[in-house]
């Protein structure tokens, strides 16, 4: 088995080979020029060749030395390319964020990679949850409600609630309250009051009195609306798609605004990467 030479002399050699320059090499390297030398002198002895030779005042390649630095620089190439992919990757700023899943699926996750294609320092690592914990070992989250005071936060996305359900369905309760209020009303414990409050303002006197069901997320709640098995009020954002392709439908044309009553970024404001966390919160409002 060959015996390789020194790495460090083949550094040294292969940056002296591309400036021709000892004390440009020593510049590179962060290392004196006589270091440099002996690096190209050592490599030298190893092969018992000459890798170097004068002229005038400055050096230039052997023809051994050149086909020798032509078959080295790729190397050293790849090497510099990967330890650039691991500064780059060491400097970025990572932010673990944790989502309710209905929104993380339906509005989040889309934008994510042109924000990071727009911000390659910021890494943001989703995390999806039905439920809310405390931030724990996460930077952000995103949380439904209305501002918190131990949190910094930004709302997100405007909280207009609006019934929708199949065509099917919506032939039957077309501009009709009533009719609406003897369907299946499918809900999530997450979001209790919609329904009731909805109903208040569209002039129904007893929510109570409604058949409601309740499932584990928003989600789960749309796609049983998509299947004819009820109505569900939703946040008009989450379910654009299902309205542009004709899935959903609104069966009558009342919504209710929540106002800051919706889903936030929230951090520690006090947190080391807070002003990454409210750029990316800024940017997400914008969208």
């Amino acid at each position: 088995m060959t015996r390789l030479p020194s790495l460090t002399a083949q550094q040294a050699f292969e940056t002296l080979s591309r400036t021709l320059s000892v004390n440009a090499a020593a510049d590179e390297l962060c290392v004196t020029a006589g270091a440099v030398s002996r690096q190209v002198k050592l490599l030298e002895e190893h092969f018992g060749v000459a890798l170097t030779k004068r002229v005038g005042r400055g050096i230039a390649l052997t023809a051994q030395g050149h086909t020798y630095a032509e078959e080295l620089r790729p190397a050293f190439d790849q090497l510099r390319r990967a330890n650039q992919y691991l500064d780059a990757e060491s400097s970025k700023i990572v932010i673990s964020l944790r989502s309710y899943t209905t929104i993380a699926t339906r509005w989040l996750i889309p934008k994510l990679a042109r924000f990071q294609t727009e911000h390659p320092e910021i890494d943001v690592r989703l995390s999806m949850s039905s439920l809310w914990t405390n931030l724990g070992e996460y930077d952000a989250a995103i949380r439904l409600g209305a501002g918190w005071p131990e949190f910094s936060s930004i709302p997100l996305v405007p909280n207009t609630l609006m019934p929708v359900c199949s065509p099917q369905i919506a032939e039957k309760c077309r501009d009709n309250v009533q009719a609406i209020t003897k369907e299946p009303l499918l809900s999530t414990p997450h979001r209790p009051d919609d329904w009731h409050l909805w109903l208040k303002a569209a002039g129904v006197e007893d929510p109570s009195r409604c058949k409601f069901m309740s499932f584990e997320s928003s989600a789960v709640a749309y796609h049983m609306a998509i299947n004819s098995q009820g109505i569900a009020l939703a946040q008009i954002v989450l379910v654009a798609q299902e309205l542009a392709s004709g899935a959903l439908e609104c069966p009558i044309d009342f919504a209710l605004d929540r106002g800051l009553h919706t889903y936030h970024l929230v951090w520690e404001p006090q947190g080391e990467k807070s002003d990454a966390i409210r750029l990316l919160g800024e940017w997400l409002q914008e969208q």
